[in-house]
């Protein structure tokens, strides 16, 4: 479907200065940031969700969500970066849902009211071992250096060896 010439005459504006009207309130300019980046969306969506009609949903809702929280893009990476990450997130949620749905068919509805005996010792086995691993870290991190780091904490690593901000 071709522009429509309210939108082929700022087809060479930048995505800010489309952003930037998007937000004063002319909506249909948000048509031509859809156009511009569709092809490389659909690649993101589609490289996670198989499915070429689930695909089609996935960015539908991205361009929705990204549509309703235009004013939050703060431009701290190109918006083609803000809006590829919004779409993979949509993406990679109904993957996850798509695979609990089908697991929960699966499996019958009986929730276990007790645990096994096994599975009681391997729970026991768990807390050792992770309190372990923590009284490692903390004897680490106490005897060294405020640079130093365990190895086996990457929530000790130093905030420079992360290229974005530390995981959440």
């Amino acid at each position: 479907m071709p522009l429509s010439p309210h939108l082929k005459e700022h087809e060479p504006w930048s995505d800010a200065r489309v952003i930037e009207r998007v937000l004063t309130g002319d909506a249909q300019m948000f048509e031509l940031i859809m156009r511009r980046h569709n092809e490389r969306i659909y690649r993101a969506v589609r490289s996670i969700l198989k499915d070429e009609a689930e695909a089609e949903d996935a960015m539908q809702a991205a361009y929705l969500h990204a549509f309703a929280h235009l004013r939050e893009f703060e431009g701290r990476a190109a918006f083609a970066t803000w809006l590829t990450r919004i779409a993979i997130h949509e993406a990679l949620g109904r993957r996850r849902r798509g695979l609990r749905s089908a697991s929960d068919q699966d499996e019958p509805e009986v929730a276990a009211t007790t645990r096994s005996p096994e599975e009681g010792a391997t729970d026991m086995e768990t807390r050792k071992l992770l309190a372990n691993a923590s009284m490692r870290c903390r004897s680490t991190s106490a005897s060294s250096s405020s640079s130093a780091r365990c190895r086996s904490c990457p929530s000790r690593r130093p905030r420079n060896a992360w290229t974005s901000s530390p995981p959440r």
